[in-house]
């Protein structure tokens, strides 16, 4: 039960910082998040996410570090 009600408080505060942002913070959470919402007939909705239950529950900031952890890319000479 307490796994839960963390769970939910991950959840909570995510919704307080999303409804406290203006709406161009609103709009950069959603484009972080959601990488193609597909409308099909009868709009029925397909959402595909950047990130994982684990990321979501964890925060943003579990998906900063990973981003740390990538090697950087080298850059190509034109």
């Amino acid at each position: 039960m307490e796994d839960l009600r963390a769970e939910y408080q991950h959840i909570v505060s995510w919704s307080e910082i999303f409804d406290k942002s203006d709406r161009a913070t609103q709009k950069m959470i959603c484009a972080y998040i959601i990488k193609r919402v597909t409308v099909r007939r009868d709009y029925q909705l397909d959402i595909e996410f950047n990130i994982n239950v684990q990321q979501f529950l964890h925060g943003i900031d579990s998906l900063e570090q990973q981003c740390k952890k990538r090697k950087p890319l080298k850059a190509r000479n034109a």
